[in-house]
This record gives C-alpha cells, structure tokens and sequence, in this order.
C-alpha cells in the first residue's frame, strides 16, 4: 500500500483545501451485515487484505469520500483470517454493501514557510481528514506564510507521508496537474467521483494516469521539442586523463543513440564528431578494454583485471594518470605481475588499457547511457569540461503541485476531455475533442521548433523560407 505524498486542491488566500488520501488501490471489501452506531466489529466479506500485522495503526474507510456518514476508524486489533474486524466505535450506523477500505492516515499537517523549502518549515496546524466531505479544508488564522506545505499522518504511530509541494498563498500554477485536472472537469461539467459506465465512478487515479499518458504522447510526436533543448552547462562534467567512458545526462531523452545530442565539446574546441558504434569499434580496434577488480596501492607489485586475456604477455598498461609496466600476465587469474611504476592509488573498477591512443578527443560514440571518447584525454585535458547540448525528457508531473514544461499545456486539458468522454462512452464528443487534440499537437509542432534545427543556407532571408524547406524542417521534427 503506497504512501502517496499530500496534494492541496487549491490554495487561495488563507483558506487551503487538501485532497483525500488515494484508496483506489488500497485492500478493500464490503460490510457483509450492517453495523449499528457504536458498533465494534465490522462484518464483511472476506478480510485477507486487512491481515498486516500493523500492530493497531491501520485504519478502515467506511462508505466512500463526499458521503454525509462517512468515517475513518482505526483497527483495534490485527484480524485472523476470516470476515470479521475490529475497530473503535463507529460514530453512524452502516448498511450492509457499505465500502470498507484500508486507509493509512487519518490525519493532515499543515505547514508555512516563507520560502518553497520544507526545510524550516512552521507547524501550522494537525487536524483530522474530513471523509464525508470531498476535502479537508482548513483556514489560516494569524500569521500567513509566503507558501504552504501539507503532509498526512497516522495519529496512533506519528508516522507522516512525504510532503507536498509547496503552493504560493496565492495558489496554483495554471501550468500545474492540479490546475490542468480542475480545467478539463469544470469543461466537463462533471467532478470526481462523478458515475462512468460499469459502475465505476471518475476518480483522481485515472485523472492522473491520462495526464502521464498524454506526457508520453506529447514525448513521442518529437525528439527535438524547443522546450526540451537544454545544456550541462551549470554543472559541467569534468573528463579525466585516462579514461573513456562516460555517465550521460540522466534527463537525456535518448541515451541509446546521438539523436538527442546537438554538440558536444570538450572546453571550447571543435564539437566532437559522432560515430555509429562499429564505426567507434573500427577505429578503436587495436585497444585492449578491461577494468580493474580491487582497489591498487602505489606499492602493490601485481594487478588482477576483470580480464587478462587480450592483453600483452608484458608491457605498459594506462589506468587514469598511470602508464605501468608489468612483466608477467596470468591468465588463468587475470593478475599482471611485475608491477611497476604506479604512482596514483586506483579503485575497483577504473578503466585499464593497452595500445591507447591518448590526446584531444575527436570522436565520441553512445552505448548504454553512456558516451565513449576517441582519443582517451591525455593530462592536458584532465579535468576539462565536456559542454553537452541535448534534448531532455518531458518532466513528468507525479504530484498536484508539479508544473508541466510544455507550453501549450491546454493540450492537457483536451487530452482529458477526450479520455473522460470515452470512459462515459460519450464517443461523439469524444471524437471531438480528440480531433481538436490532434489539430493543436500539429500546430504546435509547427510553432515549437528549435532555432538550432532550422537549417538557413546563403542568399536565403533568414524570415522568408521556401515552402520546400518549411515542410522539410517540420518534416526533421516529426522524427
């Protein structure tokens, strides 16, 4: 059962509105006979996922959010298989079929800050989720702080959820999930927990899942977004002497091949030119690859690589700043013997190689997240920065308070519209608002391109593109 972070539904002025925590996915049943008010044991249909060993912290949900007699009561004690459980008294009588779900908190912490910083942050208030209502809400009485944070909590363990994001006191983004959810239901004229077919009803979870597939759909129609363009420039990647292979970007979109990479440079030399990997592996043919297995002391005398077997009977070999020589090569262990000249301490794991070419990288070529270099750096360009320009991920929105980078976020809202009316079989209207979905994608495809893929030749004026090469620069990005 996953302990999901608070989210506000809106914060404006002093009053703030927190969301229920999610159950959708919680262990759950039904009351099998009704329960009396004052009641202690619920009856139900089978109690197996509310077997946890929780020591009496877990609490039940009786009948579903917004209700005028829902509660959250705790569990006295741990079941034994079978339909029974046993809770504190239950404030209101409840019928048989009532809902019964495993809910965590009971709970919500309201913190201030004058900053978007849980660090510091002022205990405002603990107050008690309010189930039937369709949120806990909460006003702030004397001092008012810059941004708010929320974060649920179990009041027999203490234990508390993750916080929030912080909401300015003037509210949500309308670049946010929050905001984007509240546009497309009140478009909808519908709100959560609003009947869809099956007997389902609309709920947070479903909201939240379109929004992250709509975030991959946008993520796919192309690799070269303008908004996504980005650097590591604030915080460059030092290469160091003797050594190959590099970490990319995590936020790189893709990390398989240089179809994200716009340049990459060491200092402010010439870009490097890319490579396909059996063109990297031809022109690096006669290098010997392995790495080392334990750490290396200046005064070791043997080395054991992850594998010996390529390399020379004796030799020199480079690790780091280290070119060492070595007399004796034992396969069948993978240990050099002989050792000398070792004038640096290495670790487990650090590059070694054999008939290297060292000097100013020229070439570099992707596999597996990571980036190779052709040379390997030599000293002088150890600690050099390697200046990456690249397209990053859509930044997924996993929380209420999270922004969208998209621009044309009312993308979102059309996403939504369409999906919901599907859900509800709506298929008219849906086909509606998939359509207007699809139009403003391909408008914005032809407005959100990178200035660096717009390629201008001589003699053409930079504004006044030819049709031919407006359709083939749209073309570019598509792919």
């Amino acid at each position: 059962m996953a302990a999901e972070p608070a989210n506000f539904i809106s914060v404006q002025s002093n009053i703030l509105r927190v969301k229920h925590p999610l159950v959708e996915n919680n262990p759950s049943s039904y009351l099998a006979a009704a329960v009396a008010a004052a009641g202690t044991t619920l009856t139900v249909r089978d109690n197996a996922g509310f077997l946890s060993g929780s020591t009496n912290n877990e609490r039940v949900l009786l009948g579903s959010y917004g209700d005028e007699r829902t509660e959250i009561k705790r569990i006295t004690s741990d079941p034994a298989a079978g339909s029974s459980i046993a809770v504190a008294a239950v404030t209101f009588a409840h019928p048989i079929d009532t809902s019964v779900v495993m809910i965590l908190w009971d709970q919500v912490e309201i913190h201030g800050n004058s900053t978007n910083s849980t660090t510091g942050t002022t205990t405002i208030a603990t107050i008690s989720l309010t189930p039937d209502q369709d949120f806990t809400q909460y006003t702030v009485s004397g001092t008012t702080y810059a941004f708010y944070f929320a974060r649920y909590k179990n009041s027999t363990s203490s234990t508390t959820s993750s916080y929030s994001d912080g909401v300015a006191s003037t509210g949500y983004a309308v670049n946010t999930r929050a905001i984007i959810k509240q546009r497309a239901l009140a478009r909808a004229g519908i709100t959560l927990g609003f009947p869809v077919t099956d007997g389902e009803t609309l709920t947070d979870e479903f909201l939240n899942q379109e929004i992250a597939a709509c975030e991959l759909d946008i993520q796919q129609r192309s690799t070269k977004w303008a908004f996504l363009f980005t650097d590591n420039h604030s915080a460059p990647q030092a290469i160091t002497q003797g050594k190959r292979i590099y970490a990319l970007p995590t936020t790189i979109l893709d990390d398989d091949s240089n179809r994200s990479i716009v340049s990459m440079r060491i200092s402010w030399n010439n870009p490097l030119s890319y490579l396909y990997p059996e063109e990297f592996n031809s022109k690096t043919t006669n290098i010997v690859y392995t790495t080392t297995t334990a750490a290396i002391a200046t005064s070791d005398t043997t080395i054991v690589l992850t594998d010996s077997g390529d390399f020379d009977d004796s030799g020199d070999i480079l690790i780091g700043t280290d070119t060492i020589s070595y007399t004796g090569n034992t396969r069948s262990t993978n240990t050099l013997t002989g050792v000398t000249a070792i004038t640096s301490t290495h670790d487990a794991g650090d590059e070694v190689y054999q008939n290297a070419s060292t000097g100013l990288p020229q070439y570099y070529t992707i596999k597996n997240g990571s980036y190779y270099l052709h040379p390997i750096p030599d000293s002088d360009y150890h600690l050099r920065n390697i200046n990456i320009e690249f397209y990053r991920t859509v930044t997924a929105m996993t929380t209420d308070g999270a922004t969208t980078p998209v621009p044309f976020h009312n993308v979102f809202d059309l996403y939504l519209l369409w999906r919901i009316a599907e859900r509800r079989k709506l298929f008219e209207e849906a086909g509606k608002w998939e359509a207007e979905y699809e139009r403003r994608m391909v408008q914005a495809l032809q407005i959100h391109i990178k200035a660096v893929d717009q390629r201008f030749y001589p003699g053409m004026a930079e504004p006044q593109l030819q049709e031919y090469d407006r359709g083939r620069i749209l073309s570019s990005i598509l792919t």
